[in-house]
C-alpha cells in the first residue's frame, strides 16, 4: 500500500509479481533488476523454487515533484504456500500477472490463480488495485495466440492489458515494469484526493522486513 514517505520525499510503490508456479516471476524480477542496474534478493528457495519471495527496489521518476520509490516482489507460486502469496498480495498497489503461455495446459493452470486474484483484490478496501498481465514464453513453439490467452483469461481479466515477454532474454520486461507503475500511481492519484494515503515511513521498508513479516504467517 502506497505512502509519501517525507523523509525520501518520494512517493513508496509496491509492485507484486503473482501468478502459478513456473511462469517466470522470479526470473521477470532478476532479468528486471539487470535491466534497471539492480540486484534482487531472494531470502530462501528450495530447487530453484521462490519459498517466500523475490525483492527488488528502484526509484526513478516522479510524481507530484516526488521521486517514485518502488518496492517490487514475487509471490511463491506453489499451493502449499498460498498463505503467503496473499499476504504480498495484500500489500500491491499494482500487480503484473506472469502467464506461462508456451501450451494450453500451462495456460489453463492459471485459471484457478485469475480467480483467486480477482477474489483477493476485490476483497481490498480504497482505489482498485491496477492489474496487467504479462503472457511470458512467449519465444517458444507453440505459444498460444493472444486470443486464445485472453479466452481463457475469461471475464474477470478481459479489459486488464497484456503485453508479451520473453523474461530470460529480458525481452518485454522493463515495458511491462512501467506499465505498472502507471497502473500503481493511478491508484496513487485517487487516494490523494481521497485522502487516504498516508505521510509516513513504509511499515515494511527492506526484503528483511517482509521476510519477518512473513515468517508470522501461518500456511
Amino acid at each position: 500500500m502506497a505512502v509519501i514517505d517525507v523523509e525520501r520525499d518520494a512517493v513508496v510503490v509496491r509492485i507484486v509479481y503473482d501468478g502459478p508456479p513456473f511462469a517466470g516471476k522470479t526470473t521477470s524480477v532478476r532479468s528486471l533488476a539487470r535491466s534497471l542496474g539492480r540486484t534482487s534478493e531472494t531470502p530462501a528457495e528450495v530447487d530453484g523454487r521462490t519459498t517466500y519471495f523475490d525483492w527488488l527496489e528502484y526509484t526513478g521518476g516522479l510524481f507530484e515533484g516526488r521521486k517514485i520509490h518502488c518496492q517490487i516482489f514475487s509471490v511463491p507460486g506453489q499451493p502449499e504456500l498460498d498463505a503467503r502469496r496473499r499476504a504480498l498480495l495484500a500489500l500491491a498497489d499494482a500487480v503484473v500477472f506472469v502467464l506461462d503461455t508456451s501450451n494450453a495446459a500451462t495456460v489453463a493452470l492459471s485459471e484457478a490463480y485469475v480467480r483467486q486474484l480477482t477474489e483477493l483484490l476485490g476483497q481490498r478496501t480504497g482505489a482498485p488495485v491496477g492489474v496487467i498481465v504479462q503472457a511470458n514464453k512467449r519465444d517458444l513453439p507453440g505459444a498460444l495466440s493472444r486470443e486464445e490467452v485472453q479466452q481463457v483469461l475469461g471475464q474477470d481479466f478481459a479489459r486488464v492489458a497484456l503485453t508479451e515477454s520473453d523474461a530470460s532474454a529480458g525481452i518485454g520486461i522493463r515495458e511491462t515494469f512501467v506499465f505498472a507503475v502507471r497502473l500503481a500511481i493511478d491508484r496513487v492519484r485517487v487516494e490523494m484526493e481521497q485522502a487516504e494515503l498516508a505521510l509516513s515511513k513504509p511499515a515494511i521498508d527492506s526484503a528483511g522486513q517482509l521476510l519477518q513479516a512473513l515468517e508470522s504467517v501461518p500456511l
